[in-house]
């Protein structure tokens, strides 16, 4: 009897397993498995002056952004300075900045 209940909690844990092996083969329901939305975008930081723009080192861009009067959110980018003359960061920038204690208020 006991051999029999231990063969079921066996088998239900493999079933599991074969289960999630299989959603997480074919990305059905990532949330389950472990499979979170891959966010492939590198950090970006963009200088824009008139119609002038130019990609810039997010470590440089950290520090020239935090010095700034002001940062708005733009769609998916936050842009510091003016309308005119601006950096424009990546959500992925924002976070390395703030992780190195810029703050882009």
């Amino acid at each position: 009897m006991e051999i029999k209940r231990t063969l079921k909690i066996i088998n239900s844990f493999l079933l599991v397993a074969f289960v999630l092996s299989v959603s997480n083969f074919l990305q059905i329901n990532p949330e389950i498995t472990g499979n979170f939305y891959k966010d492939n975008e590198e950090a970006s930081c963009t200088f824009k002056n008139g119609d002038f723009s130019n990609e810039v080192p997010v470590d440089r861009c950290c520090l020239q952004a935090s010095q700034k009067q002001s940062c708005n959110k733009n769609n998916d980018r936050k842009v510091c300075g003016t309308e005119t003359q601006n950096l424009s960061l990546n959500q992925k920038a924002v976070n390395y900045c703030n992780e190195r204690g810029f703050s882009l208020e």
